[in-house]
């Protein structure tokens, strides 16, 4: 009798072992007879495909639920997205760890409030990446690029590089050789007519992918080429306008000479500066009168000059005067200094 037990007890063992070495060498499938993967499910329409509860929760509110369209919502039933997480109220909504990290230390961090954070969970911002010391703060790699040569390279300073992990400014780009530098597109703009183009050369194109200068506009037919806009100003007033006609306006969207500047009312329209100088000591001043001040801010005349002389080194050349019968007079001098004046065409 004793055997007769003991036989049971190994038939018994011995099926278990063949039923766990039949499932860990084939595919399972739940709701499907051929499971085209290691699990499988198949859930009948108009119904969930799979839920996922804690210990003793309700069906009708699973931790994971997948919905008969492939949807996956984690808190939620109704996920609108093909991943969705919502997290309870005043707790993280997600966090995802390194193998065997703290919970209190996740890798990421997606707050109640929807920040993101990367090595920190505070983030201050949407995204936020908080690098470790003396490593780079982030790498993005093409698909299958090696790590030490990621497309864009965030560093422990701050410093982004695109194309280089050694960014010598806070932003900088490498191009391949014979290959654009960088294109900028607009929404759903072929990359081939892109809005903003830099070649290899270093010559920057808008609206053109062929750069003849450094920098060139090309703009669209109709419309103006450039605007150049203060701070929050409207796009319709910008503070410099470059027309398709080549004029261009500061101050005015309406330039009549190809450059045309239009102060504002109780200011200067224009301050001419040396390098280095302040902005109150201009080297040349254009008040709103008109009047023009070389090294004076306050022209008393259409032109004065302060503290200098007006050098005219061509001696058929100096100053037409007006009579007061309309004739026209150059003022030039002879070999002894003395004043001449001859007759001479008035200026148109």
């Amino acid at each position: 009798m004793k055997y007769l037990m003991n036989m049971k007890v190994f038939m018994a063992l011995a099926f278990g072992l063949l039923v766990l070495n039949s499932i860990s060498a084939q595919n399972v499938g739940v709701g499907t007879s051929s499971p085209g993967a290691k699990l499988m499910v198949v859930g009948e329409a108009g119904a969930p495909a799979f839920n996922v509860l804690h210990d003793g929760t309700n069906p009708m509110s699973p931790a994971l639920r997948v919905n008969d369209n492939g949807r996956v919502g984690i808190g939620t039933t109704m996920p609108g997205a093909k991943f969705m997480v919502i997290g309870d109220a005043g707790a993280p909504t997600m966090n995802i760890l390194n193998d065997g990290a703290n919970p209190m230390n996740p890798a990421i961090r997606v707050n109640e409030d929807g920040r993101v954070g990367v090595g920190t969970t505070m983030p201050g911002a949407r995204f936020m990446v908080v690098g470790a010391a003396g490593a780079p703060t982030m790498n993005i790699l093409n698909d299958g690029t090696n790590p030490m040569n990621p497309a864009i390279r965030v560093n422990e300073d701050g410093r982004v590089g695109v194309g280089t992990t050694m960014p010598g400014a806070r932003f900088m780009v490498v191009g391949a050789a014979g290959a654009p530098t960088m294109n900028i597109l607009n929404d759903g703009a072929s990359p081939m007519n892109p809005a903003i183009r830099v070649n290899e050369d270093g010559r920057v194109g808008v609206g053109t992918t062929t750069p003849g200068a450094r920098f060139m506009v090309v703009g669209a037919a109709g419309a103006p080429t450039m605007n150049i806009l203060n701070d929050g100003a409207s796009p319709m007033n910008p503070a410099i306008r470059v027309n398709e006609d080549g004029r261009v306006g500061v101050g005015t969207t309406m330039p009549g000479a190809r450059f045309m500047v239009v102060g504002a009312a109780g200011a200067p329209t224009m301050n001419i500066l040396n390098d280095g100088a302040s902005p109150m000591t201009p080297a040349l001043r254009v008040n709103e009168n008109g009047n023009v001040g070389l090294g004076t801010t306050v022209p008393a005349a259409k032109l004065e000059i302060a503290d200098g002389d007006v050098y005219i080194n061509d001696p058929t050349r100096g100053i037409i005067l007006t009579s007061p019968n309309g004739n026209c007079y150059r003022v030039t001098v002879n070999m002894q200094g003395q004043l001449v004046n001859d007759v001479v065409t008035c200026p148109n």
